[in-house]
């Protein structure tokens, strides 16, 4: 990881699954739009992005290289 990305408090960083929650149910409840938005469930809206890689198996250095597909 390069030095200008490293966090002053890596204790306070948050792994993979917490940021995926923020940007998806987390986001929709903060939006007052859980009942629309923030999961892949039936009824729910979605806007998706395909990506060139899978988020679960890469490296936290390698993210920097993820992208659209």
């Amino acid at each position: 990881m390069r030095p200008e990305n490293r966090s002053h408090q890596p204790k306070e960083g948050l792994d993979l699954a917490s940021c995926l929650e923020a940007y998806t149910s987390a986001g929709a409840y903060a939006a007052f739009e859980e009942e629309n938005l923030g999961q892949l469930t039936p009824g729910k809206l979605a806007d998706l992005v395909l990506l060139n890689r899978r988020l679960v198996n890469e490296e936290p250095e390698a993210l920097l290289e993820v992208g659209p597909q």
